[in-house]
């Protein structure tokens, strides 16, 4: 079934054309003859997954740091962003986004296994890389300087996110886990669902239907004078029913939050692998293999957070205690078929989990609520987001070895004996559809005000404040699909002093995204301070029952959305084509060059409630209203890179002096274009993106000298 944001993304090559005027547009040993030969038996080792990435940074033509399993189990880095803290170079944020060499995440982009894939979160077009945990990593790859066969979005560097690989043989590996975090006692827990173990809402924080049909019923505005105006188009009516109406609107949220401290459970973990590789035919010619990788994670955290001002620390900050209950679900299936080492087709599917359950309390002082008038205010709440990732991927290897050689030549129907001077020519491809889902179901926030003793600070009574906005809730849904796939060409050409590879490729990629928020405040401007009035400690469990709600004496009143646009609809597609070639000469120089061709589609569509009608998908558009927020680019981005190697160099048993320049870009994300505002989550400020945004060239240059000895130490 198409969704809204696919259905925005087959329309985007005509609004563009529409918004510009423009129209939518190591080689194989060569195989011995036929004579006897001398049978030689080698007798080795498996290199370890740690050696294997120091060879892999020895043979890059640019610039990457990598970190392998081994690496990472060895420290007990959990998640992906904690492991990337330990790479040169780059600076972990908000222990989810990763910036390499000091930018910005605009400028640092990821990829899982070599495609595209999405991001959950819905601030940013970066993915939090907090999501992927260690337990399904081969390796991690830091390319710090460009190469013809990336995307062109590539400003700091580039990650690339490797899954692992098939077990050479029989494989089960059975991990728990736990642990006791006493920095984490007396946390606060909240009332939550029946499904909160699993890390999925069981559908008791969903948006009640009748809020959802009363916002199509009375165009997003439920305020009784408009509940009055729309039900007099149909036949007399009162001001009674409306506010009956809105009044029954509001007995529907669930303002009971069941806030209270609590004793925390035991860290949870466990983990299972599963996997084995077979071999097949006469010679052993076929394998065939596969691996399953399940996790669980589940524990409690305390966090603390204190704002103060400038010109009055000591009496003016607000103090925020948060406890976080993360639950973390793990799935991957990876399998593959190969024959001779030349030909193999591999798929995998990945699913990723990763929920969080926020309960906050706040309270402090500001220039309205000061201490020495004995004021202080309160904002607490709860705020629960899932996050669902699902990849699939499918890949192929197609070489023209000796053994692919042998069996075409064998074939009686043509004479393909001219392939021969190709051997060694790869041909390679991938398909990946991913989509990404977050869901904030009934994110609470309330106010209070309390009266405190302006000596001892202490609390002597508390109650909701008297606002429009004394009960604030979200409902926040997001959806984002990516479809990628690519292909590439590779030749290697060996001669007695010069060792060169050809490559040329082409991939096309198509982001499309839904982001719908729907906000619903509870007004108690006009409410009795009675009615306000909580248990000490200021909660809005008490204040905010249904029944209390429902009382016409109280006064409260709800309204829906801020009105201004606060949901998005979103595409993107990319297309690109390349070709570089890289020499060795003589094992000492090493020069490598390439450009790639691409072309970017972009458009963002603002929408709310009162333009846009969820139930039919249709959006209107004000004149012009789509022509700042679409963008389009097609250029070319050159990279080129040197490479000066010497073995015994000062002592290193290797030794890389490198060099490199490139062109590439900048783009602004879905959200940044749009006129559409959103809520930072982390700041609670209100941000709106910038229609007419452009791209950013960037020209880059870089110089790396690298020692690398043979225990696998290295100095760079």
């Amino acid at each position: 079934m198409k969704t809204r944001a696919t259905r925005f993304l087959a329309a985007v090559p005509a609004l563009v054309a529409s918004a510009t005027g423009q129209q939518a547009l190591a080689q194989e040993v060569a195989q011995a003859d036929n004579a006897t030969i001398e049978e030689v038996v080698v007798v080795g080792r498996l290199k370890s997954s740690a050696t294997d990435v120091v060879v892999e940074r020895l043979e890059q033509e640019v610039v990457v740091d990598l970190l392998s399993a081994e690496d990472i189990s060895r420290v007990g880095d959990s998640t992906v962003a904690a492991a990337l803290r330990r790479v040169p170079g780059l600076t972990l944020v908000d222990n989810q986004f990763v910036y390499v060499r000091g930018l910005g995440e605009r400028y640092s982009s990821t990829i899982l296994d070599g495609a595209t894939v999405p991001s959950p979160d819905f601030t940013r077009n970066v993915i939090p890389l907090d999501i992927f945990p260690t337990n399904i990593l081969d390796s991690l790859a830091v390319q710090k300087g460009y190469s013809a066969d990336m995307p062109a979005a590539f400003g700091g560097g580039n990650i690339d996110i490797r899954t692992r690989n098939i077990p050479d043989g029989p494989l089960l590996d059975i991990e728990i886990g736990s642990g006791w975090n006493f920095e984490s006692d007396n946390t606060f827990s909240s009332t939550g669902g029946n499904t909160d173990g699993l890390g999925e809402d069981d559908g008791s924080r969903a948006i009640s239907g009748l809020i959802e049909s009363s916002i199509q019923r009375f165009r997003g505005d439920v305020s009784p004078g408009n509940i009055l105006s729309v039900l007099r188009q149909a036949g007399p009516a009162t001001a009674a029913e409306a506010q009956q109406i809105n009044r029954d609107l509001a007995t529907t949220l669930d303002a009971v939050t069941g806030i209270r401290e609590s004793d925390p459970n035991p860290d949870q973990s466990y983990e299972v692998t599963l996997g084995n590789r077979y071999f097949f035919g006469d010679a052993e010619e076929w394998e065939v293999g596969g691996m399953v990788v399940a996790a669980y994670d589940n524990n409690f955290r305390n966090r603390e957070r204190t704002n103060r001002s400038l010109v009055d620390p000591d009496n003016r900050f607000f103090t925020t205690t948060r406890t976080v209950h993360q639950v973390a679900l793990t799935g991957a299936v990876k399998g593959g078929v190969a024959w001779n080492g030349e030909q193999s087709l591999d798929f995998s599917y990945l699913f990723l989990r990763n929920t969080e359950e926020d309960t906050n309390f706040g309270t402090g002082f500001t220039n309205n609520f000061l201490l020495q008038d004995g004021q202080q205010l309160g904002i607490y709440g709860t705020r629960y987001e899932q996050r669902d990732l699902g990849v699939f991927q499918v890949d192929g290897s197609h070489e023209l070895g000796g053994a692919t050689l042998d069996f075409l030549e064998s074939l009686p129907v043509v004479d393909l004996g001219f392939l021969r001077p190709l051997e060694g020519l790869r041909f390679e491809w991938y398909y990946s559809d991913s989509k990404a889902e977050t869901d904030v179901p009934n994110e609470r926030a309330f106010q209070t005000q309390s009266t405190v003793d302006p000596n001892t600070r202490e609390v002597l009574t508390t109650r909701l404040r008297s606002t429009n906005s004394a009960g604030t809730f979200r409902f926040t849904d997001l959806e984002d699909d990516v479809e990628s796939y690519g292909t590439d060409v590779i030749l290697p050409i060996y001669s007695s002093d010069f060792d060169i590879e050809l490559s040329a490729g082409w991939d096309y990629a198509t982001k499309a995204r839904e982001f719908i928020l729907t906000q619903v405040f509870l007004d108690a401007s006009q409410t009795p301070v009675p009615a306000l009035t909580a248990a000490l400690g200021g909660t809005a469990d008490i204040a905010l029952t249904p029944q209390s709600v429902a009382d016409p004496a109280n006064g409260f009143e709800v309204s829906v959305n801020s009105g201004l646009p606060d949901s998005y609809l979103a595409a993107q597609i990319t297309e690109g084509w390349y070709g570089k070639f890289d020499a060795t000469w003589q094992g000492t120089w090493r020069f490598s060059a390439g450009v790639r061709k691409e072309e970017f589609r972009q458009a963002s569509l603002a929408i709310d409630q009162l333009q846009f009608d969820p139930g039919i998908g249709q959006a209107i558009i004000p004149p012009n209203g789509l022509q700042d927020s679409v963008l389009r680019t097609d250029d070319f981005y050159p990279s080129a890179a040197l490479t000066w190697m010497q073995q015994g160099f000062l002592g290193a048993q290797d030794f890389q002096l490198r060099f490199g320049f490139s062109e590439t870009v900048a783009r602004p994300d879905l959200r940044e274009i749009s006129s559409a505002v959103y809520i930072d989550p982390l700041t609670e400020a209100r941000i709106v993106g910038t229609p007419g945004l452009g791209v950013s060239e960037i020209e880059n240059y870089d110089a790396r000298a690298e020692w690398f000895w043979g225990n696998g130490d290295s100095f760079t």
